[in-house]
């Protein structure tokens, strides 16, 4: 299992994550290194520049609602 897509709202998930300035950045979090992987290469090939914050338990909590990650809009310059 991976966690992703819960610090965006909703019309920065639905519009395009390559923005002129940059593409638009995807936390992630798991503990399968595996899945982790796919879900990197996924979400790269959909544009988004995704970064991984490690473990569920310790990830995830930056990325729950009113963690210091919930609904950050970063873009990250290539």
């Amino acid at each position: 299992m991976v966690k992703a897509f819960n610090t965006l709202y909703g019309p920065y998930i639905a519009a395009d994550p390559r923005h002129p300035a940059g593409r638009r950045v995807l936390f992630y979090a798991g503990d399968d290194p595996d899945a982790k992987a796919r879900f990197h290469r996924l979400a790269d090939q959909f544009g988004f520049a995704p970064v991984d914050l490690g473990s569920l338990r310790d990830g995830g909590r930056l990325m729950q609602l009113g963690g210091p990650l919930s609904g950050l809009h970063l873009l990250k310059q290539d």
